[in-house]
């Protein structure tokens, strides 16, 4: 029987006085694949750091496997969070599988060594992403795609059972966008719970099971045909925003703005 790995009830959070999400319900279930979409400021990145523990839950009820995220103990390790790639420094001396293990360091421990069965679970991550032959290359050297790669292994090397993603693709080269895609799409078929932030609408649509827009409050969760219509974008993103597509499924959403000379341009 399928049991609910993210249960988010009411949720209200504020920074200050600044609400950032008001009534907020959600519900993924094992195995489930759901794409979190929204505008910039509509606090997807907020929700995230409190499914991961990082900001406390002040009104409404949160659960990740059954427990609140700050008491999950053990099963804290079955979490593998993918955070943007502009988040890290390309040039920070550290080799493809030294990277890696950084995800294991929670299971290590505080100044003990990593042990054969660290170094064979970064391997093992390593090959599920296919850079298993780079893996005594520096980090910095890898291409936008390998990095992305790197980074879901990292998340790979505790053998998770729910993939947080926050904005994978952002300094991906687009080329690379749908053979990430494929990547969690087999994670999910292997029985790892994916929720991944993703302002490529179109590209999740063809891989996500449901897309929940989020925008402060939770608009709809619907499986994808039911949310890309231009309709719902349009109560999501606003009026202004311009949708591009490829028969019917938009794939770029941008924000047109007024230049100094008052007009509209993209």
């Amino acid at each position: 029987m399928t049991r609910p790995v993210i249960e988010v009830e009411h949720l209200y959070f504020a920074y200050e006085d600044v609400p950032v999400l008001e009534d907020v319900s959600l519900t993924i279930w094992e195995e489930e694949f759901v794409a979190l979409i929204g505008p910039n400021g509509a606090g997807k990145t907020t929700l995230l750091k409190i499914l991961l523990g990082l900001l406390p839950v002040r009104r409404g009820k949160v659960r990740v496997f059954g427990r609140p995220p700050r008491d999950l103990g053990p099963l804290r390790h079955r979490i593998g969070y993918v955070p943007q790639l502009s988040h890290f420094d390309p040039h920070f001396p550290i080799t493809l599988r030294e990277f890696v293990l950084t995800g294991r360091y929670g299971l290590i421990g505080v100044g003990k060594r990593p042990g054969r069965s660290d170094w064979e679970a970064v391997e093992k991550a390593l090959e599920a992403v296919h850079l298993l032959h780079l893996k005594d290359r520096l980090f910095g050297t890898l291409s936008g795609g390998e990095r992305q790669r790197a980074l879901i292994a990292r998340a790979l090397s505790v053998h998770p059972k729910l993939l947080l993603c926050d904005e994978p693709t952002t300094a991906v080269d687009p080329k690379n966008h749908e053979s990430f895609y494929e990547l969690l799409l087999r994670l999910k078929r292997e029985g790892v719970t994916i929720l991944v932030i993703s302002h490529d609408v179109g590209v999740v649509a063809q891989y996500a099971d449901s897309i929940a827009c989020l925008n402060r409050t939770i608009f709809c969760h619907r499986r994808p045909e039911e949310v890309i219509s231009g309709e719902m974008l349009e109560a999501l993103y606003g009026k202004e925003a311009a949708f591009f597509h490829h028969g019917d499924i938009p794939h770029i959403v941008v924000r047109r703005e007024k230049n100094e000379g008052g007009s509209v341009a993209p």
